[in-house]
């Protein structure tokens, strides 16, 4: 992707209000019909169905299917569209609270408190009949000490996190040893406390950083020489030894 498309894909979604529902598009029954040929789990199914949404928008037909198989995917469509139900559903649908047990399995980021507190509605109303599922909030403004409680005891620690980046920056999650770095930060010191926060409790972590111009590269230069180490190119397939002890 250019960078040209790259600053077209952001004012796009940055100009989108916030009203991402299910597609108004007519109904057909009360089933949920249209959902089914996804192979969601029943409980999904039950929950859709309660919310009376019966047919998935486009975004969704096409989406969805590529999702529930973990296939990393950029989504863009235009408000109204059911987006935020693509990833949703997806996520709810590869959890197994049985295996996960007391671990986070799922960080989802969005810009405001607002959004934080509309995303984490979704995942609430549809996994609430998934047994023992835990969702939390994390934004600016609310208690930290609550945000950290959180983590104190095994029977509370969220399977799903929603938060904006302020916030969630400050929090340290075991289990979770990959750092990505959408833009280099402006020094080699706040490189260091970036990618600082993979890796800890003990084990390996990954950092991975995009470069865009010149500037970008001169600043890795500086990191490089500054902690004498070398920042690898991002290979096609990345080894999980790197990040997984």
């Amino acid at each position: 992707m250019s960078l040209a498309q790259e600053a077209a894909l952001v004012e796009y979604c940055d100009n989108e209000e916030y009203n991402d529902n299910f597609s108004n598009e007519k109904k057909s029954s009360n089933d949920a019909g249209g959902f089914r040929h996804f192979f969601l789990r029943p409980e999904l199914i039950r929950a859709v169905n309660d919310a009376g949404f019966e047919r998935p928008s486009k975004v969704q037909r096409e989406a969805i299917p590529h999702a529930i198989t973990g296939a990393d995917l950029l989504c863009q469509a235009k408000s109204g569209m059911g987006k935020t139900a693509v990833f949703v559903l997806s996520i709810l649908n590869q959890l197994n609270i049985s295996v996960l047990g007391n671990n986070v399995a799922c960080v989802v980021i969005a810009h405001t408190r607002e959004l934080v507190l509309q995303i984490k509605n979704e995942f609430v109303r549809f996994g609430k009949y998934i047994l023992e599922l835990r969702c939390a909030a994390f934004y600016g403004g609310s208690p930290i000490k609550e945000n950290l409680d959180l983590f104190k005891s095994p029977s509370t620690v969220p399977h799903i996190i929603i938060g904006t980046p302020g916030r969630l920056w400050g929090i340290d999650i075991e289990r979770v040893n990959i750092v990505i770095n959408y833009d280099v930060p402006d020094s080699s010191d706040s490189y260091l406390h970036r990618v600082g926060r993979a890796g800890r409790f003990g084990t390996k972590g990954l950092a991975i950083t995009f470069v865009t111009c010149g500037e970008d590269e001169k600043l890795l230069e500086e990191v490089q020489n500054r902690f004498e180490t070398k920042l690898e190119p991002m290979p096609e397939i990345i080894d999980s030894s790197l990040y997984i002890a």
